[in-house]
This record gives structure tokens, C-alpha cells and sequence, in this order.
């Protein structure tokens, strides 16, 4: 409505086509979400708390592996 309200030609139903074209681009969250590269998934609400006992059961069952230490303290 600021953009377009001093139009000459603007008039109610272009003002609500400009809006709605506004909130489907950038309002949208798919448009954020695949801006987004560090997005590996998207949950439904419902199924937060199964999706999230599903990743910390399998975070559970990780072993960190430590790499052997190519060289020790050096003596002074």
C-alpha cells in the first residue's frame, strides 16, 4: 500500500493484487526455506516430537571416533 497508494492509477483491487502477489513471494515460508541451504528437512508439527526421538536415538547410538595424536608434547 505505501509502493502503490500515490499511484494515480491505483485503485482497491490493484493494491490487494500487488499484496497478495507480496505475501505469496516473500511471506511464504517454502521461499525462506529454500533460500536456506543449511535446511535438511522440513517437519509437519505433528510430527516434531516422533522426528526428534527418531534423531536423538540415532545420536545415542554414535561413537566419536578420536584419531590418534601424530605427535606428542614437545620436550623442553
Amino acid at each position: 500500500m505505501l509502493l502503490y497508494g500515490r499511484d494515480p492509477g491505483a485503485n482497491k483491487e490493484y493494491i490487494d493484487k500487488k499484496l497478495a502477489e507480496y505475501k505469496e513471494t516473500y511471506a511464504n515460508p517454502i521461499y525462506e526455506i529454500s533460500s536456506n541451504i543449511n535446511v535438511q528437512d522440513i517437519v509437519e508439527p505433528e510430527q516434531t516430537r516422533r522426528y526428534l526421538i527418531q534423531s536423538l536415538q540415532v545420536l545415542s547410538r554414535k561413537n566419536a571416533l578420536r584419531h590418534p595424536k601424530k605427535h606428542g608434547n614437545m620436550p623442553m
